[in-house]
């Protein structure tokens, strides 16, 4: 075990050096689901004016600049179909939305939080007309994200005053699994979702359901064609939320891992052990470079996430199978080395490298987010479904880790076996607490 502890101290001590950009995702599993009588209000200040309130109807008029409505055409879209549902109004409400890019003529405390605090808005309501000044295209989204949350508490009534808010955290993520039976109008839907509930991206597992033609896998009716991908990507992008690949690479292999499907395909490839890909074979670097840059060229993503968690061997429950089969854990250079080589190749395309962290520290090391924020990484922390796990590694991302702490990500492993009421509770739970930071 010290050996282990070792190896994965003298990998975080490279990775450290080296790879400038290096993301960790840190994971807190949970394994039971709570309910919550109430999630907090998006809202940082609000002032409402006491007694006055202002009724919105579907004859709501929304100011919008046209790059903006551009960038964003499915959430407007579907701000708009919200709006729509309202009954009528005898004075119609106008929303005029400005993105600043001179923030001098602000009140000095709006002023002080939008240089504070990316992706700000400030959204004053009156009688007759609606407000919305931020800082950014991404603030002005949450603007009207949040101006429909507050339609849907008030009952389409809401009162006079002024909102001042921002997101706690730059990346609030959720871990979308495209799993068998999950369609593109379920993905779309937890998109919708995630939007609404103000996350900012989606780390999407690439699976063998994506019909990638590098692995010339035999279509299926529950596959997911190319098109229908860039149809989802771009859904995802209008909503606001970036879109991150993830790829499982060097470890859990046999968890539907990139060396499966060339096992069960027939393609040459390399085998440390059942689970884990020979970083010191070329060829299996032929096989999963082309594989990134068809996925680079289909999605156009600024990150890739490439995995490598749970190498086979560095828990006691897979030791006493390894050695019955007599097979070797993977040591830690060649863990390393495999993160070089993936790191380089992205680096070569622009594009960061995200991973997950389980391997590079030991369990003496923990709490791990503070630990890799301290040695200079950003951090991600990501949760299950529990619903305490979520608030207390929120708050504890929020408060304790400091300007490395990039953000949170929302891991719905079992999204695909979920009904989507499910699934929507979870996303709009995590969507809450992330904004919030508690």
């Amino acid at each position: 075990m010290r050996k282990t502890m070792t190896g994965r101290c003298l990998v975080r001590s490279f990775t450290s050096i080296f790879l400038l950009g290096l993301t960790l995702c840190i994971t807190l599993y949970g394994v039971s689901v709570c309910a919550s009588d109430e999630q907090p209000l998006p809202l940082k200040i609000f002032h409402p004016e006491k007694g006055a309130f202002i009724p919105v109807g579907s004859n709501i008029k929304l100011i919008l600049p046209e790059k903006f409505s551009s960038n964003y055409k499915a959430s407007i879209d579907e701000i708009r179909e919200t709006f729509s549902k309202y009954p009528q109004t005898k004075h119609p409400v106008s929303i005029e939305l400005e993105i600043l890019k001179n923030l001098n003529n602000l009140p000095e405390n709006v002023r002080i939080i939008f240089n504070k605090h990316q992706n700000s808005y400030w959204m004053k309501i009156y009688e007759n007309k609606i407000l919305i000044n931020s800082n950014s295209e991404a603030g002005a989204l949450n603007a009207l994200t949040s101006l429909e949350l507050l339609l849907d508490k008030y009952l389409s009534v809401i009162p006079v005053g002024e909102v001042i808010d921002w997101p706690s955290f730059d990346f609030r993520g959720l871990l979308l699994i495209p799993g068998p039976g999950v369609d593109v109008d379920r993905i779309k839907h937890a998109i919708s979702t995630a939007r609404k509930s103000r996350l900012n991206a989606i780390v999407l597992y690439i699976n063998q359901r994506i019909l990638f033609s590098t692995l010339r896998t035999k279509a299926r009716s529950d596959k997911i064609s190319l098109s229908e991908l860039k149809d989802i990507v771009t859904y995802a992008r209008e909503s606001g939320l970036e879109v991150i690949p993830l790829v499982n690479l060097l470890t859990r292999q046999s968890h539907g891992g990139l060396m499966l499907r060339a096992m069960r395909l027939g393609i040459e490839h390399s085998m440390y052990n059942e689970d884990t890909y020979d970083p010191n074979e070329s060829k299996n670097y032929q096989l999963v470079f082309s594989f990134l840059n068809e996925i680079i060229k289909e999605i156009n993503p600024g990150k890739i996430h490439i995995g490598h968690s749970e190498v086979l061997g560095s828990y006691p429950k897979h030791r006493k199978n390894m050695e019955e089969k007599r097979e070797e854990m993977l040591p830690a250079n060649l863990f390393l080395n495999d993160v070089v080589k993936l790191h380089d190749f992205l680096k070569s395309k622009n594009i960061e490298t995200w991973m997950w962290g389980d391997m590079l520290i030991s369990q003496k090391e923990f709490p791990s987010a503070s630990t890799f924020a301290d040695e200079g990484f950003r951090v991600v922390g990501a949760t299950a479904k529990n619903l305490s796990t979520t608030v207390n590694f929120t708050k504890y991302m929020s408060t304790n880790v400091g300007r490395n702490g990039l953000g949170m990500l929302a891991g719905i492993w079992e999204f695909w076996k979920q009904p989507p009421e499910e699934s929507n509770r979870l996303i709009s739970t995590a969507g809450d607490f992330y904004w919030n930071g508690e």
